[in-house]
């Protein structure tokens, strides 16, 4: 009887390695050749209209999908089998891509055919990316979701480092339709990669037919009644509105327009978040467990914040006569820590939802959450574009910095985080 049921085991574990390996092989194929063909194509509409602000707007459709989609995607999900989704969403992609190909041999320099790709192609991948993100805990061992979550920042980081540069070696020597069908490819192997992957379904949700409205109600009574997972989404959407503009557009704008680094020290200074994610993540998978770093949630959070306040250093006497390397370096160093302080704050936070939030609701849960997370972005990215064009740039870090400061010091003392903190 022992000897049939380590047999098991070993089956589960065997299960759960190859898993891994085909998840993590089917991303890394999809994502790449999604990274390198939206660089290329990001290269392929300044050319062909020779304007950034046709760039930004293709760029502002590819965020709808999340905002009004991610709701109908997690209930959707939540339904029906992750994994058909998965496999459907990612082929359904790949035949989307073809498709757009057709239309972008007839009308190679149509905006609109550009916008139309990025609304259906994010539109299908919010679909996958939301049965992906509640599907971890079906596809690995509990004690290996972390794991995977550090994994997937890592992977996500080194993509970010190698997409933009071999999309700018294959624009200048192949054409954009051999682009096309690579990236359609990637899509298509990433799909079939993941018919091979076992799900353990731990649920079976397709006996209830209830509406989408009841089904929407339905999550945010669950989360009415988990006050720590509240807590915690309340607090990384104030963040995301805060945090995440300050990377995205001050810290490019400052440099760049302000102190005048070059384009090339600018991109070292934004490759050095995707750095420090790489090593966060890899700090994060050696851990036995991610609770003692979750309890430093608040502690991780003060530690960017007095990073973000240091950006004003080239306002320092010390450094007025500094040349741009220097400048350059040391904000290298700084968006560096930066990048490692935020993933090994962000993969238990992950983990502990992908764990702890009931299988039959995880999808719609997952779903409030990006949706929110992706609306607070550009309402960010509004206010600090104001603030730029009004205030010296110096006091935006400073007063970012001091709020999350606040933040931490206020919250990091609240009732429901010190009793949660207490169970770890």
């Amino acid at each position: 009887m022992e000897k049939l049921q380590m047999n098991a085991e070993q089956k589960v574990k065997a299960n759960f390695a190859s898993n891994f390996i085909l998840l993590m092989m089917g991303r890394l194929v999809s994502n790449l050749g999604t990274a390198v063909f939206n660089f290329a194509l990001g290269l392929y509409i300044m050319k062909v209209t020779g304007s950034a602000t046709a760039f930004t707007m293709v760029i502002s459709f590819a965020i709808l999908p999340g905002i009004f989609v991610n709701i109908l995607a997690g209930v959707y999900v939540d339904k029906h089998d992750k994994k058909k989704i998965m496999v459907v969403s990612d082929i359904l992609a790949g035949i989307a891509v073809f498709a757009f190909l057709i239309l972008f041999k007839a009308y190679s320099t149509s905006l609109l055919v550009f916008i139309a790709y990025v609304i259906v192609l994010n539109t299908i991948q919010a679909f996958f990316n939301m049965s992906i993100n509640a599907s971890v805990p079906n596809i690995v061992s509990e004690d290996k979701v972390a794991g995977v979550n550090s994994a997937f920042q890592g992977m996500g980081a080194v993509i970010n480092i190698t997409g933009p540069i071999l999309g700018a070696l294959l624009y200048n020597s192949i054409s954009m339709e051999t682009i096309f069908i690579l990236n359609a490819a990637s899509f298509i192997l990433s799909g079939i990669s993941e018919m091979f992957i076992i799900f353990n379904k731990k649920a079976d949700n397709s006996d209830k037919q209830v509406s989408f409205i009841d089904n929407v109600k339905e999550v945010f009574k669950y989360l009415n009644t988990q006050e720590i997972i509240k807590f915690l989404l309340t607090i990384a959407v104030v963040l995301n509105l805060i945090l995440n503009p300050l990377v995205i557009l001050v810290l490019r704008f400052v440099n760049y327009k302000i102190i005048g680094v070059s384009g090339l020290q600018l991109s070292l200074i934004e490759a050095a978040w995707a750095m420090g994610a790489i090593f966060g993540a890899i700090f994060v998978s050696t851990r036995k467990s991610v609770n003692p770093i979750l309890k430093k949630f608040f502690v991780l959070i003060a530690m960017q914040a007095f990073l973000i306040l240091l950006w004003i250093f080239p306002n320092f006497s010390l450094f007025a006569g500094a040349s741009k390397w220097t400048i350059t370096i040391i904000y290298i160093l700084l968006i560096f820590l930066y990048g490692m302080l935020n993933t090994i704050q962000n993969i238990p936070i992950i983990t502990h939802f992908q764990l702890k939030i009931p299988e039959e609701l995880r999808g719609r849960v997952f779903a409030v959450m990006f949706t929110a997370l992706t609306i607070s972005t550009p309402i960010g990215m509004w206010i600090f574009g104001f603030l730029l064009e009004k205030i010296h740039w110096a006091y935006i870090p400073l007063g970012s910095g001091l709020i999350v400061l606040l933040i931490c010091l206020v919250k990091s003392r609240n009732k429901h985080f010190r009793e949660f903190a207490d169970r770890l």
